[in-house]
């Protein structure tokens, strides 16, 4: 990861919390990847171990949550007409029912 006056505020956190949990390696410039990739391959053990800590389980958890917008996207009626109508509507992105039919 790269921290540096660039960085968004909103961003500059999770610089904080990888160096904190031991995931990895913060650089000041991307002119200093070469040599940060060295520092992690000496060290990959070590980040190693600190990424199994962490025990990420969003991958798992991301299926659930989009389930749940497309089930609260959904009209009460769902059927055969709803699929139909959105199958043959061209959506553009800006359209706020979009999501029913990513759905």
């Amino acid at each position: 990861m790269v921290r540096n006056a660039w960085t968004m505020p909103q961003e500059r956190y999770n610089t904080d919390w990888v160096q904190e949990h031991g995931a990895g390696i913060v650089l000041d410039s991307f002119k200093d990847i070469e040599g940060g990739v060295s520092a992690i391959i000496m060290r990959l053990g070590e980040y190693g171990a600190g990424v199994a800590r962490i025990r990420n389980r969003a991958i798992f958890e991301i299926p659930a949550i989009l389930e749940g917008i497309c089930v609260s996207a959904m009209p009460i009626r769902v059927g055969v007409d709803f699929i139909q109508h959105f199958r043959t509507r061209p959506v553009p992105a800006s359209d706020p029912g979009s999501i029913r039919a990513a759905c």
